[in-house]
């Protein structure tokens, strides 16, 4: 059993049976973590117990998904505070909500990391839809196609009628997983570039 912000073993501190449920009272056997995380099962026709929720207890114990990436923190901040209130909100099976927070999330990552060479144009690119900041300052056509597409997902998250039914959340964290690496891998390239100049 995984504690999904550590990815190590959990320790079982209690268990208890109600109604059908079963309730694993656990905790992150971490020094660091320690977070208190309860697993919820729900016992099926079959009389065996399927996995339904987590809940965790102290959100605040849990482990950024981004926080320990300096580029990224550095870009947009609010980025990686609304994407892991999303990611929590997720773990406690609140996946009709979360959605629309990796979506505002997404939203702030672009529009931060458009402004970030122009600031300028920062006024501007804040009162841009999220579309057309990546037609007009993504110049990386992989990382312009992955943000799309990305968009698109998020913003059937926040609408009634869905246009991409067979797509669900992990696919929506997966494309911003790839936006992500594919920013950090961009900066960093910049950044080699200015402090390795080409010889003369």
């Amino acid at each position: 059993m995984l504690c999904l912000c550590n990815y190590v073993e959990l320790i079982i501190r209690d268990f208890y049976l109600y109604d059908g449920y079963s309730i694993l009272h656990c905790v992150c056997p971490r020094d660091a973590c320690k977070a208190p995380i309860l697993l919820n099962y729900k016992r099926n026709k079959q009389q065996d117990f399927e996995f339904k929720n987590i809940f965790i207890i102290d959100c605040s114990k849990i482990k950024s998904m981004y926080g320990n990436e300096e580029i990224i923190s550095e870009i947009s901040g609010k980025f990686v505070e609304i994407y892991n209130q999303a990611y929590q909100a997720e773990l406690s099976g609140l996946d009709l909500i979360c959605g629309a927070g990796y979506r505002k999330a997404f939203e702030y990552l672009i529009k931060d990391y458009a402004s970030k060479d122009r600031s300028d144009d920062a006024e501007k690119i804040n009162n841009m839809s999220v579309s057309s900041i990546i037609e007009k300052y993504m110049n990386d056509p992989q990382l312009k196609e992955m943000a799309k597409r990305a968009i698109w997902l998020g913003n059937d998250e926040t609408h009634v009628v869905r246009k991409w039914e067979e797509k669900d959340l992990k696919n929506l964290r997966e494309l911003i997983d790839i936006t992500v690496v594919s920013i950090k891998r961009s900066e960093k390239i910049k950044s080699y570039n200015q402090v390795m100049p080409n010889k003369k």
